[in-house]
């Protein structure tokens, strides 16, 4: 929790800051900037759910369309690479069971997890509002930690090291939206349900 807690501390600190010179109060900023943030991502979540009780409602009809599209794939390959249809209708069935006992196993182990997760879920933001509205009290703890080091040196590590982590972070965050967007288009063209979720 404090690690994620740092990276969105140092991605929400220029929204801070730009409150701040708005006329909020330090205070008022960190919590307004945690608070948005949480209820903006709060919101994409229940979205998420949404949609995902929406899929889990249309499994069935996926199903049907997902054994459509293995005898296709059965079919062509086949055709193309001069398979036996039973050889590979049965590495093709070997595949989806061990996805859907994989699929079981997932689901046990996020349900045994999610005490801890939802216990995280309220510290993150609690840790970030901290960081924020403290942020001069850590600086000062850098001045008197490396006190042998001028203050300008610290000063330009601390903004290396904040241009490091959000140059990571929008990677990871492109790295996110390109493999999702080439996902769900590849799933809208075959025709699966719901590929703006899946993808």
């Amino acid at each position: 929790p404090m690690l994620f807690a740092i990276i969105f501390a140092v991605m929400l600190f220029p929204f801070c800051v730009r409150l701040e010179k708005w006329g909020f109060g330090k205070g008022l900023a960190s919590f307004t900037t945690v608070f948005v943030t949480t209820v903006f991502l709060g919101f994409l979540v229940y979205l998420l759910f949404n949609q995902i009780s929406s899929f889990i409602a249309h499994a069935p009809q996926l199903s049907d369309k997902l054994d459509s599209i293995v005898k296709s794939i059965r079919d062509f390959a086949a055709e193309r690479f001069h398979l036996k249809k039973t050889v590979v209708a049965d590495n093709i069935q070997q595949q989806l069971s061990g996805l859907q006992n994989n699929s079981g196993a997932i689901l046990s182990n996020v349900i045994a997890h999610l005490p801890v997760l939802l216990i995280n879920l309220f510290l993150v933001p609690l840790y970030v509002f901290f960081l924020l509205y403290y942020r001069h009290f850590f600086l000062e703890f850098f001045y008197k930690v490396f006190y042998r080091v001028e203050r300008t040196d610290i000063d330009e590590t601390l903004e290396n090291l904040n241009l490091v982590i959000k140059g990571y972070v929008f990677g990871q965050f492109l790295d996110i939206i390109i493999i999702g967007f080439v996902n769900t288009l590849t799933l809208y063209f075959i025709g699966i349900s719901y590929p703006i979720v899946l993808g």
